[in-house]
């Protein structure tokens, strides 16, 4: 079994780390400038985007052993079995997918295409490769 991390834009880190600060900053300036209820609803909503970005993009990583492909990202899960990938390649596709950085992988099985992001992207690509060529 092998597992690989995702790769990580920094803009993308900054982006869902940073938006849940921001609301929070607000959230205190309201407590301290205009409304105390209005600035701790602020910052409940702020605690709410956060762990919901949390919940939904940690941990971030594809896992590789004999009979699959699971790929998770927070919450989301996915088992994709071996015998089912028809072929994986690089790409740049900026769909929605379980993937921190835009340097993807597609995994094209015969049901559906996934798009990862590993880290070694290479790497992943020859190790999925050797697996599913008979």
């Amino acid at each position: 079994m092998k597992t690989y991390p995702s790769a990580v834009d920094k803009w993308l880190a900054a982006i869902l780390i940073g938006t849940p600060l921001l609301v929070m900053a607000q959230g205190i300036y309201f407590c301290i400038a205009v409304n105390m209820r209005v600035g701790l609803l602020t910052i409940i909503l702020a605690v709410f985007i956060g762990a919901l970005i949390t919940l939904l993009s940690l941990p971030c990583v594809y896992t590789l052993n004999a009979e699959k492909l699971t790929i998770r990202c927070g919450l989301i899960r996915y088992k994709v079995p071996l015998s089912e990938i028809r072929h994986v390649e690089k790409s740049g596709k900026l769909w929605s997918a379980p993937a921190l950085s835009i340097n993807r992988v597609e995994v094209i099985t015969n049901k559906q295409n996934y798009l990862i992001s590993p880290k070694d992207r290479d790497t992943f690509i020859a190790d999925v490769r050797a697996r599913i060529t008979p």
